[in-house]
């Protein structure tokens, strides 16, 4: 069943991928994937919209993957305990505070022909003084003690003042071998529920001083997942002022 009208797609994919696309089409073939593995239908795992945002995408960014055909778009009607996510078709290219996005089967190679180079990186360069090469592992490592996350040499974020939220979450990644998804580690309260709770923390761990990572909850809200950042080749100006991201030199990534 499509969840887009046939005027809004447009049939050349072949048009460029700006790194926002590509971030997306990564988050959501993990979600994807994911839900293969379980055996589930692709929408139990959807991601929602504030997932997609989180990782810094705009509307007109989901439009636009809209409007390619790689991902599809629905708006959850799901009622507080029923046993299966419900969706309805959504009134052309309006987005809405519950909408939920999935690839297309159009989009699934793309995304996978993305993350098979994004995720490659290159062995350090030999050094004189010796004969072996050095290997550069790409799953991050939280050091709870300097309180640092890194991923090979590079710092990715560092905490100075105590957060707790974010260093619970980092320190489950880090005991459970850094899956690539992890069950919420933050239980709610009287105030706050723990759905809430882990989206402001995910909002918080992908404030990085290099943004490498990406992290994102899940579909249903019950987990968080991440990802290696896509990043730009060049400067992009963007209508929101997001700042281009720049490679450290200590760590290089080919995106294709």
């Amino acid at each position: 069943m499509r969840s887009t009208p046939e005027k809004f797609l447009v049939d050349d994919c072949s048009l460029p991928l700006a790194p926002p696309l590509k971030t997306a089409l990564g988050l959501l073939l993990q979600a994807y994937t994911i839900s293969a593995g379980l055996g589930h239908d692709k929408w139990d795992f959807a991601l929602e919209i504030q997932a997609l945002k989180e990782a810094g995408l705009n509307h007109n960014d989901l439009r636009s993957l809209i409007c390619r055909g790689l991902a599809e778009h629905r708006v959850e009607q799901t009622r507080c305990g029923a046993k299966q996510r419900i969706f309805r078709l959504p009134s052309g290219l309006r987005l809405a505070r519950l909408s939920c996005f999935t690839l297309s089967e159009t989009g699934l190679p793309i995304a996978r022909d993305i993350i098979s180079h994004a995720t490659r990186l290159p062995a350090p360069p030999v050094q004189p003084s010796t004969n072996e090469i050095p290997t550069l592992d790409f799953v991050p490592v939280w050091d709870s003690e300097r309180r640092e996350l890194r991923l090979g040499s590079v710092l990715i974020k560092r905490f100075r003042q105590p957060a707790k939220n974010q260093e619970t979450v980092l320190t489950a990644f880090q005991e459970d071998g850094w899956p690539a998804h992890l069950d919420n580690p933050l239980a709610g309260n009287e105030d706050i529920d723990a759905r809430d709770r882990l989206h402001d923390t995910v909002r918080k761990l992908n404030h990085q001083t290099n943004r490498l990572l990406l992290f994102s909850s899940d579909g249903n809200g019950e987990g968080v997942v991440w990802t290696l950042a896509v990043l730009p080749s060049e400067k992009r100006h963007r209508s929101d002022r997001r700042e281009a991201i720049e490679v450290p030199k200590s760590l290089n990534f080919n995106v294709g």
